[in-house]
């Protein structure tokens, strides 16, 4: 269950642009949170968010503890004036080609997360200033050929929780629409001490104190569109920010709240406790009458309040306005990465249900804490377990170590850890009489690895158990994008593609793994190093003394004759730079070429850093 009570009172009050009203309707949204809760369950959320908030509490004391204070000129800090800046709308607008989500069920309803495939560490590009984008769901497309178009427009489609997204049906994948709305044109207020009010947009903002490093404005709950608020020195230049707060309160007012907030849980804490309440139905009632009594919801100033610290002391306040705005959209389709069975588990608050693969509930079985093998294979902290489908239960299994595979077998050690593994299909019977030193998936297929006396050996089993001997193969190495790499017992490597197939021969040195659709390869030890494609076609010559793999379809390349050149997927020179060496450093997908003489360029090529004079 959803920690209902932090969640829902902190968006309240956190939301500070919000007029009474839709404060009203937050408060009617998150009582209807507890409808078809059991008192029970009620009292166990209240206690666990007690415990969530007081830690909360400690976290908030420190999270603005800026100092205000005079800066020497020395210690200032710049940025550059805002302005509209659309360069990263083509890349905002391409991000969206490997999109996949993890469906899963939980409480008669399904849960997608999304997120980006094969990429553990992608996420989404951040937003310049002004921007802002939208995820609209166009259809789902359902396992049994159903497609869903109705009312499916405010699911969320988020990339770090978890969402509710209706009937527990399989899914194989989403259409969604993505809109990207940003400023084509600007307004702008200054304020300073001298200055101090402004009338915009039917409402007022107001520069109500500035100290050195530190100013305190409100704006009026009606001016909306405010995209980006600098600090300038008295020289006129733009102040870096060290941290800023938007509230609802006047500074010094929210620990005060926090405070109230944390006491009115323990107040519903004790009147759970203490049996107050007959019915959830009657706690729902008290909270929609005791909730709009609370301090916060009366107030109905209709102002937020802005602090800000910067880099350096103030002397005026620029607030920007989007003024006109232009939008961009393209679509994409997230395909599911979850693999259902014929029964698929819904954990409920005791116990599980097994849902069909028509998202119809079958029966339920007693326990928690169950982890899914694969559909009818579980564990606990404890035991590992067999869905028995004809008797509706788990039937307990006193084994050392289980693994599932996707071909729906699972491999089985039976005492100890250095016991050879059996294979078992999903009827939890031995498929074959075969053991096995270790078992690895890649790509979808297994493999098996069986110690022999003079030689390892090496084989791919499929779903029935049966064995193919792969020949002249001695290892495994990374796997991607339906390409496994290969290595012989000389230390030469090539590629296996996902069907088993052999597509690049063992004859390579210093093969890497495959981005963009290329891979580095050497033909001698120590040689120059090229580029080939899944084919095994050469596509950049063997001229390179080192190179780095692409992303985003650039990489870092260097001559025998000396210098680096940053070059696209082909071939053509983007960036020459004069310096003997190069950092390549990588963050969420995006990547910094950083060179010995002081340049530093951006995954896409942009210079960010000139070098030393």
């Amino acid at each position: 269950m959803r920690i209902l009570i932090i969640v829902s009172i902190f968006f309240i009050f956190l939301s500070c642009s919000e007029t009474q009203n839709s404060m009203n309707d937050e408060v009617n949204d998150f009582i209807s949170e507890f409808d078809g809760k059991s008192l029970d369950e009620i009292k166990d959320e209240v206690d666990k968010n007690i415990k969530s908030f007081e830690s909360f509490v400690n976290f908030f004391e420190g999270v603005f503890s800026n100092e205000i204070k005079k800066i020497a000129k020395e210690d200032e800090k710049f940025e550059a004036a805002f302005k509209i800046d659309t360069t990263n709308v083509v890349r905002l607008l391409k991000q969206f080609d490997n999109i996949v989500f993890e469906q899963s069920f939980a409480n008669y309803e399904s849960e997608l997360i999304f997120g980006f495939k094969d990429e553990e560490y992608q996420r989404l590009l951040s937003l310049d200033s002004g921007l802002n984008q939208r995820f609209i769901p166009q259809k789902i497309y359902y396992s049994n050929g159903d497609i869903c178009i109705d009312s499916i427009s405010d699911y969320e489609v988020d990339f770090s929780f978890k969402e509710e997204w209706g009937q527990t049906l399989p899914m194989d994948s989403v259409a969604v629409n993505y809109e990207l709305h940003y400023p084509s044109t600007l307004d702008s207020v200054t304020l300073s001490l001298d200055n101090p009010i402004a009338d915009y947009g039917g409402g007022e903002i107001e520069l109500v104190k500035v100290k050195d490093n530190y100013i305190y404005l409100t704006i009026s709950d009606t001016i909306s569109g405010v995209s980006k608020i600098q600090g300038l020195n008295k020289e006129g230049k733009v102040l870096g920010k060290s941290g800023s707060s938007s509230n609802g309160q006047a500074p010094g007012e929210s620990e005060k709240i926090i405070n109230e907030l944390l006491s009115y849980l323990k107040k519903l804490q004790k009147k759970l406790n203490n049996g107050v309440f007959k019915t959830s139905e009657e706690f729902q009632k008290y909270l929609a009458k005791d909730l709009k009594n609370f301090d916060y919801f009366n107030d109905n100033d209709g102002i937020y309040h802005k602090e800000i610290f910067y880099y350096g002391n103030v002397k005026e306040v620029k607030l920007y306005f989007a003024k006109n705005s232009k939008k961009k959209q393209t679509q994409f389709k997230a395909v599911s990465t979850s693999v259902f069975g014929d029964y698929n588990q819904m954990p409920l608050e005791e116990g599980v249900a097994f849902i069909n693969k028509e998202g119809k509930e079958q029966f339920k079985v007693t326990g928690e804490g169950f982890y899914t093998l694969n559909s009818r294979f579980y564990e606990d902290d404890d035991f590992y377990y067999h869905l028995n489908i004809e008797e509706k239960r788990m039937d307990t299994l006193l084994v050392f170590h289980i693994q599932a595979f996707n071909n729906g077998l699972v491999g089985v050690q039976p005492e100890q850890e250095f016991d050879d593994y059996s294979l078992f299909n999903l009827e939890n019977e031995q498929v074959t009489t075969n053991k096995y030193d270790v078992l690895n998936e890649k790509e979808g297929l297994l493999f098996g690895d069986r110690f022999g006396e003079t030689n390892d050996e090496l084989f791919i089993i499929n779903e029935l158990g049966e064995e193919t001997l792969l020949k002249g193969i001695a290892k495994f190495k990374e796997a991607k994008d339906g390409m496994i790499m290969i290595e012989n017992n000389s230390g030469l490597r090539g590629y296996m593609n996902n069907k088993g197939k052999i597509v690049i021969p063992m004859s390579y040195y210093g093969v890497e793994e495959f981005s963009d659709g290329l891979s580095i390869v050497q033909k001698t030890s120590g040689g120059n190093y090229g580029f080939i494609d899944k084919t095994g076609k050469v596509v950049l010559p063997f001229i390179y003394e080192s190179a780095y793999n692409f992303v985003k379809e650039i990489t870092a390349v260097k001559l025998k004759e000396g210098g680096y050149k940053l070059i696209n997927t082909r071939g053509k020179v983007l960036v020459e730079v004069e310096s003997s060496s190069i950092g390549v450093s990588e963050n969420f997908g995006e990547r910094v070429y950083s060179f010995g003489n002081g340049e530093k360029y951006d995954t896409y090529g942009n210079l960010i850093e000139a070098k030393e004079e």
